[in-house]
């Protein structure tokens, strides 16, 4: 019988294992996987397929920033081969309730388990560890979103200065924040008052008004051209 290569090994190991999150985080609540969960999981599978698993640490630095770079490495029994993989994890400058030595721990134990995941092919795509870039990702999507809101904001208010100022619209009569108000479908004129879909129909509205309004001003700037320019043929002026 053929003694399985390296690679078919790991492959067995792969498809066997389960690492299920075992560990509960009560106060983002959500489940998780920690280094030890996948180690307590692998290491009779590693028996099985006559492998060694072996973790280790190096630290690093990288533009002033403190890294640990783990590399987890299979060797093989009956070859003596051997396949790596490694992760990298920053330290960060201070967290809440750990001294230096702590920090570092942690830091390492992430990095294993990167170093493990990409080893056995354990997705964490939806694992809690991923909790700072969806957290990053949120604040993204937020910032965009205010400041979409602001720009529309924006243009409302100069929309509105345009309207008074260049058409001699009376903004504050009544007639004109009724009709506003029906058109856009909103309670209040207030622009801080409304929720985005309200601003996009008082924005909608608005810019209705103002292409009305050009449009008058341009037709009745081309008859008076029209009328100037009969009276010029007929030498009136």
């Amino acid at each position: 019988m053929t003694t399985p290569t390296i690679y078919e090994k790991l492959a067995l190991i792969q498809s066997e294992l389960k690492a299920p999150k075992n560990q509960y985080n009560s106060f983002g609540k959500y489940n998780y996987r920690n280094c030890e969960d996948i180690l307590e999981a692998v290491k009779p599978l590693c028996k099985k397929n006559r492998v060694t698993l072996v973790l280790s640490d190096e630290a690093t630095s990288v533009d002033g920033w403190h890294y640990i770079k783990t590399v987890a490495s299979l060797i093989d029994w009956d070859s003596d081969k051997c396949i790596d993989n490694f992760a990298f994890a920053r330290e960060s400058e201070a967290k809440k309730g750990m001294d230096d030595g702590q920090i570092t721990g942690s830091t390492s134990s992430y990095a294993r388990k990167y170093a493990l995941n990409g080893l056995f092919n354990i997705d964490d795509a939806k694992d809690s560890d991923n909790d700072a870039t969806k957290q990053e990702e949120k604040a993204r999507a937020e910032k965009q979103t205010q400041e979409e809101r602001s720009a529309l904001i924006d243009r409302i208010n100069k929309n509105t200065t345009l309207l008074q100022n260049t058409y001699n619209t009376d903004i504050a009569s009544e007639a004109f924040q009724s009709y506003v108000k029906v058109k856009a479908r909103v309670d209040s004129l207030y622009v801080n008052q409304l929720d985005d879909a309200e601003l996009h129909r008082m924005d909608k509205v608005l810019y209705e008004i103002i292409t009305n309004k050009e449009v008058k001003a341009a037709k009745a700037q081309t008859q008076a051209n029209g009328k100037v320019n009969n009276a010029n043929r007929e030498g009136v002026l």
